[in-house]
């Protein structure tokens, strides 16, 4: 939806982002379907906040912001990989930075990435 509010080059740049989360989606889901965990349900497309038609960069960057804060909740509590089980871990970092990558695209802050150290504050920031 947001695609269709921004000129290009940003259009088709939100386009192959949209195509990236899709395909982790996609992932993660196999990941928990593999392990005989219950999916979460997906939320439609009409809930999204009217920042999304009206500010679609800044709704975009804010929406990165959040996935970046959920993959280092999951990089935090996913279990080092073994040999029988994929590594949620790595793919969570993975796409935390993908993530935070995508989010420049959108002129997001430069954030310490969840977990680690922030020297300006001297706190560690929640994973």
């Amino acid at each position: 939806m947001s695609a269709t509010r921004l000129t290009n080059p940003a259009s088709s740049q939100a386009v192959d982002i949209l195509s990236e989360h899709e395909e982790t989606l996609s992932q993660l889901s196999a990941m928990l379907r593999s392990r005989c965990l219950p999916l979460p349900a997906l939320e439609p497309g009409y809930t999204l906040a009217p920042d999304f038609t009206m500010h679609p960069a800044a709704a975009l960057s804010g929406l990165e912001d959040q996935l970046g804060l959920l993959y280092g909740d999951l990089i935090a509590l996913s279990p080092a990989a073994n040999e029988s089980v994929p590594s949620s871990r790595a793919m969570a970092i993975a796409a935390l930075l993908e993530t935070a990558g995508n989010g420049q695209l959108w002129q997001q802050p430069i954030r310490v990435l969840p977990g680690m150290p922030d020297e300006t504050t001297g706190t560690q920031t929640a994973p």
